[in-house]
Parts: C-alpha cells; structure tokens; sequence
C-alpha cells in the first residue's frame, strides 16, 4: 500500500474534524440543548482549519514554493498569510474567523467564569469582557469552514 503525502494526511484531519462539529451542531445539540455542545463545536472548527492550513502549507513546502515554516502555530499562520493566502486568493475572512475561534478557545483556557444561559454559552474574562456563542453563530463558522475545506481540497488534489 503507497504511504499517503503528509498534505493528504492533513486533509483527510481535517474533514474528520468537519464533520464532527456537523454532528454536533445537526444532531447532538438539537437532541441535547447543552450550550456547552457549542464549545465543543468550536474546537473541531478550529482543529479543522488549523488542520487545512497545515495541508496546503504543507503542499506549497512539497513543491518548493515556500521555505520551511516551523512547528509552531505563529510561525505556520505567519506563513499562510504572507505567502500562501495571497497566491490562492483565500478569502480574508479566513484569517478572521481563525483567529476568532482561537481567541474563543483562549478565553476558555483562560476563564474561571463559564455561564450557560437559554442557548447562549457565555464566556467571561476578569476584566468583564463577555464573549457569546449561539448556535447561529456557530453555524456560520461551519458554513465558513465548509467553504475553505472545500476550496483547499480544490487546490490540493488537482495537482
């Protein structure tokens, strides 16, 4: 059996990923009504688009279009931005939405103050800073994330 490329691997991550927050926000959460679904939804969104990124970061480094970027986040988001995203012309809401659902994820590990209230699933900083998810919202990250795997794969399986 020929080993699968690392861009490949990535990929496949990534729709992993993908469909686990699909399940969340299609089956689990209407069953459940657990806002707390919605931060778990969060998550799979996140590691599917830091999954992508690295595939198509990893495909541009295949084919010797861009230099070795490093194991660490900033240095691979660094990198997508400045290089990669501009050549496929990525949407930069892409860059937006990323670092919303990272700072969504900071918050959390930061936070001693989690409230649950109606749908909303209330994250509060000690400075009272309030950061709110909804479903729709989180929706909209989905419907988002859905369109970039789908233009990554684009890019990454035609060559």
């Amino acid at each position: 059996m020929k080993a699968k490329l690392g861009y490949i691997e990535k990929l496949d991550l990534a729709k992993k990923s993908l469909e686990t927050a699909d399940h969340i926000l299609y089956v689990s959460y209407p069953l459940i009504k657990e806002p707390k679904l919605l931060l778990s939804a969060v998550e799979s969104l996140y590691k599917c688009l830091e999954a992508a990124m690295e595939a198509l970061l990893e495909f541009e480094y295949f084919y010797k279009r861009i230099p070795y970027y490093g194991n660490s986040f900033d240095s691979k988001f660094y990198m997508f931005k400045t290089q990669v995203s501009a050549r496929y012309h990525i949407d930069r809401n892409f860059l937006l939405i990323f670092s919303e659902l990272r700072e969504i994820l900071d918050w959390h590990n930061k936070t001693t103050l989690e409230l649950r209230k109606d749908d909303k699933f209330m994250i509060f900083l000690s400075d009272y800073r309030v950061k709110t998810l909804t479903l729709n919202k989180v929706k909209e990250y989905l419907t988002f994330t859905k369109n970039f795997i789908r233009k990554i794969e684009q890019i990454v399986m035609r060559k």
